[in-house]
C-alpha cells in the first residue's frame, strides 16, 4: 500500500463533474444532467460539499417531492488537496469514514476550487492494476 505515495491524486480522480446548487430547481438540474457528468458537487452553505453520482441523483429524482437539500445528509465528503498522494488521499478519506472526496486546488488569491472527485473504489483500482 505504501507505494501509493508515489502516485499525486490525479492519477485517478475523475473531472467529469458538474455544480449544483442547493436550491437548483428539477430543470436546471436536468439541464446539468444533459452534459453527461459522472458526478454531481453540489454546495451547501458553510462550505459544505456534497458529491452524489449522476445515476443516484437520477434515482432520487424519481420521487414526487426530491429536493437537493434532502442529500446533503447522506452524500457528505472531504477535501483532498491536488497535491495530495493516493496513499494520503485514502487516509485521508478512512480516516472521516468517506467514501469520497473531492480534490482542490488553491488559486492565486488563496481560495480553493473544487477540480475534482476520487473514490476508494479508484484509488483500490488502481493499487490492484499496479
Amino acid at each position: 500500500m505504501r507505494f501509493l505515495n508515489r502516485y499525486g491524486v490525479s492519477t485517478v480522480t475523475s473531472f467529469k463533474f458538474t455544480r449544483l446548487e442547493p436550491e437548483a430547481d428539477r430543470e436546471t438540474i436536468e439541464k446539468q444532467l444533459a452534459t453527461n457528468p459522472e458526478w454531481v458537487i453540489i454546495d451547501y452553505p458553510a462550505n459544505n460539499k456534497a458529491i452524489v453520482s449522476r445515476a443516484a441523483l437520477l434515482i432520487a429524482m424519481e420521487k414526487e417531492n426530491f429536493n437537493l437539500q434532502d442529500l446533503e445528509q447522506v452524500t457528505a465528503v472531504i477535501p483532498i488537496s491536488m497535491q495530495a498522494t493516493l496513499f494520503q488521499a485514502l487516509e485521508t478519506r478512512t480516516q472521516a469514514k468517506t467514501p469520497s472526496g473531492y480534490i482542490t486546488m488553491e488559486t492565486r488569491d488563496g481560495t480553493k476550487t473544487v477540480s475534482g472527485e476520487i473514490t476508494q473504489d479508484a484509488i483500490m483500482n488502481f493499487y490492484r492494476r499496479t
